[in-house]
């Protein structure tokens, strides 16, 4: 048997189920919701969000700046915290370099509200002289954030007195030796204060991933770690800091690029044997790497190329070491991946390149790429008297401290 409701009785009806409607719809984030607010911004300057969890990273959406202000909102509820980047004002031929800016947040299913005067913005490009604009920018909203800005809190002035140092690096020792003046004594001083302080922000940075290893940060901080990894750890190592982190994280949109990041460092891990790879001499003939290699030596890899300016620049700096260890136990062997034979062989007399030389003439595509995952030059790996892999990425005044650590090297002035 059906009965009808009055009229009041309906209203009454009605209204609870609106009321209850707007509870829900007000209560529900369906997905990330990001305010920012740029005094000083000009209105119409473009804004662009991107995935910061891939590389390179891709643009998910984009708007412009109206009254100091921008916003995005996120259609689908996002699964785990995601790291985006946020640019502004890039666009166009017109675009003013210098004013490109660029920032990065850890965005969640929330209202997130973030503030910084344009010129206080963190530069697009990287400036060494104002690192400490990353600072600047405010954002609420974002436990997952303020997470990782808690922890970046704890290692300022690490990072502060480490930058400052690198500064005084480039004044003291690097430019210099670009004119062929070595100021070794000097240069390796800040070196070895750099080390330490490099050292102490590791390891804070490995504690704060094995206490936050259900965090999305803690999977962000391994990826940088190996990405940045110069040889520092091991096969087993390498396997721990990605093991470490806890299986619900290895269904977030991180897991690609940080497998990425394991295996290019484990192909170079300390404690490995150096891979033998197929290269050219300077008479053209094919030849093993291994044939070069000299048991009971340090050796040194050195990859570089005749169009690359950092790579002619370090060569005066190789020469110095030659002269003063190349008697005593070490042995050189610079690898070129240069594609132009007549380039490589004029960059090798033009730089008076006395030691051994092959090259890999397959360039980028080659094995010194694909076995070795160098996909930056100058590199170097040091192999032990056994030919074990020690140490990767030296050069100046850094190369110096280490072969000065394994005996190979000593600064008399």
């Amino acid at each position: 048997r059906f009965s009808y409701l009055n009229s009041k009785q309906m209203k009454k009806l009605l209204i609870a189920l609106l009321l209850f409607s707007g509870s829900t719809s007000f209560s529900e984030t369906k997905s990330y919701e990001i305010n920012g607010e740029i005094p000083g911004a000009k209105d119409r300057m473009p804004v662009y969000l991107l995935n910061g969890t891939v590389y390179p990273p891709t643009v998910i959406d984009s708007t412009t700046i109206s009254n100091n202000k921008f916003a995005f909102k996120g259609v689908e509820q996002l699964k785990f915290p995601t790291y985006l980047t946020v640019n502004i004002n890039k666009a166009g031929k017109d675009a003013d370099s210098r004013n490109l800016k660029s920032f990065s947040l850890f965005a969640e299913n929330s209202k997130m509200d973030i503030y910084c005067p344009f010129d206080s913005l963190p530069s697009y490009y990287y400036d060494p002289n104002n690192w400490r604009k990353e600072y600047n920018v405010r954002v609420a909203g974002s436990s997952t954030q303020k997470l990782y800005d808690d922890f970046n809190k704890s290692i300022f002035e690490l990072k502060g007195e480490n930058n400052y140092l690198q500064q005084e690096y480039l004044k003291v020792y690097h430019i210099p030796a670009i004119k062929g003046e070595f100021n070794t004594k000097q240069g390796m001083a800040i070196i070895r204060q750099q080390n330490k302080l490099q050292k102490e922000i590791k390891e804070k940075t490995i504690k704060f991933v094995q206490e936050n290893n259900k965090s999305v940060v803690a999977a962000y901080f391994v990826t940088n770690l190996l990405r940045r990894a110069s040889s520092d750890y091991t096969i087993n190592e390498i396997n721990s800091l990605v093991k470490g982190l806890d299986k619900s994280l290895h269904e977030s949109n991180y897991m690609k690029d940080l497998e990425k990041a394991a295996e290019n460092a484990k192909a170079t891990a300390k404690g490995l044997s150096f891979n033998d790879i197929k290269l050219k001499d300077k008479e053209g003939k094919r030849v093993n790497l291994s044939e070069f290699v000299k048991p009971g030596q340090v050796n040194m890899l050195e990859f570089w190329a005749s169009w690359c300016g950092p790579c002619r620049a370090e060569i005066p700096h190789l020469r110095q070491l030659y002269e003063i260890s190349g008697k005593k136990g070490f042995n050189m062997i610079s690898i070129s991946i240069d594609e132009r034979d007549p380039d490589w062989k004029k960059a090798m007399t033009e730089e008076g390149m006395v030691w051994t030389q092959l090259c890999d003439d397959q360039g980028r595509k080659g094995p010194v790429a694909e076995v070795y995952k160098v996909n930056g030059i100058p590199y170097c790996i040091l192999l032990d008297k056994d030919g074990k892999i020690m140490v990767a990425n030296l050069r100046g005044a850094a190369l110096d401290v280490f072969l000065e650590d394994v005996g190979l090297f000593h600064y008399k002035g």
